[in-house]
């Protein structure tokens, strides 16, 4: 709601913004409300359904990582690596195939800026669907994505359990930006 009241005050010209303008807030501002929540729910669960297969490939040794760490940019930068892999393990390829306006610009505007800066192929691959309407960049980061984040996260949960300094974490995470 306080997304809708501020986008109605500028109407940005943003993925938040996109996303709004794909419902009729001029109208039944409640009504679309309500749809707009139910046709969200679902990028919602396709991104839970990602963290489970995350956690599957990652195994509780990546909670008791996060668990041992200070809250720090390491520990966010962690968190959203996860989110990354659960978003091309699941939620992207099914946004990506499904090609609806409203969910693809909704998973933009709710993207952490931590996941912004790890992540800057993401954000061309937007612009390009934007600009073309064509899903091609989207499919190529995700193929390309997956392993990635996969490997990093792998290779992070590995330094951990060799003793890794937090310094030495960041500077993994810092080196490897998609």
């Amino acid at each position: 709601w306080e997304k809708i009241e501020e986008w109605r005050w500028n109407r940005p010209d943003n993925a938040m913004g996109r996303a709004i303008r794909c419902y009729d807030f001029e109208g039944d501002t409640d009504a679309e409300l309500d749809r707009m929540t139910a046709t969200q729910i679902d990028t919602l669960l396709l991104h839970e359904v990602g963290e489970v297969m995350a956690g599957q490939i990652l195994g509780p040794g990546w909670e008791e990582m996060l668990a041992a760490l200070p809250r720090s940019q390491t520990e966010f930068g962690l968190r959203a690596i996860r989110d990354s892999l659960a978003d091309c393990l699941s939620t992207l390829p099914t946004l990506v195939q499904r090609n609806e306006p409203a969910t693809l610009h909704f998973f933009f505007a709710t993207l952490t800026p931590m996941r912004k800066v790890l992540a800057p192929a993401l954000a061309l691959a937007y612009e390009n669907w934007l600009k073309t309407g064509a899903t091609t960049a989207l499919e190529d980061y995700v193929a390309r994505a997956q392993p990635h984040w996969r490997g990093l996260a792998l290779q992070l949960l590995d330094a951990h359990e060799r003793g890794a300094a937090v310094a030495d974490l960041q500077a993994l995470i810092d080196r490897n930006p998609l």
